[in-house]
């Protein structure tokens, strides 16, 4: 695939106080992203109501926006969105527990909806983002799919891998 340019935003900003027993009770107080505040004032919308994070796609013609699992998907600016054909379902839906249907495909020899083949691609991405907050905010890193390496910053590659104690093997 071609080469992407991805920003990563995670966590929570916490309200810390001086006193252990002041912190009690306090809680997490989500961690906008900085682009968020630029989107609602440029296209007039209110994110946060509800703002579960997800993802934002910016493309040449507006902005995609899909909260936590791919829910509620926006596309900005509003008029584009109620121009956009809703799409057809081409993805088999599951019944029952992702559990199950795991088991359900083992049982007849099938694949499952998301396989792992799909799903390592994913994974990978996401474990990227864990990589990147390690490095610090404002890092950029560079990635070799191929070769599953940092190549801009190899001190990050210690964390790619266990280290296995005395006896244990991979």
């Amino acid at each position: 695939m071609p080469a992407l340019k991805v920003h990563w935003y995670d966590g929570a900003k916490l309200r810390i106080k001086a006193e252990p027993e002041e912190r009690e009770g306090q809680i997490s107080l989500p961690n906008y992203p900085p682009m968020l505040a630029e989107f609602e004032k440029k296209y007039d919308c209110d994110f946060r109501e509800g703002f579960d994070g997800g993802t934002f796609y910016i493309g040449s013609k507006g902005v995609m926006h899909t909260g936590c699992y791919g829910r509620r998907p926006l596309i900005l600016p509003e008029e584009a969105h109620r121009a956009f054909p809703v799409p057809p379902r081409r993805i088999p839906r599951i019944k029952g527990s992702p559990i199950a249907h795991f088991f359900k495909c083992c049982r007849e020899g099938k694949s499952t909806c998301a396989d792992f083949g799909y799903a390592a691609a994913i994974t990978e991405f996401l474990l990227l983002g864990n990589l990147a907050a390690r490095a610090g905010a404002g890092t950029k890193l560079e990635w070799d799919g191929v070769k599953a390496r940092c190549t801009n910053r190899p001190e990050l590659n210690q964390y790619l891998r266990r280290s296995y104690r005395k006896g244990w093997k991979a």
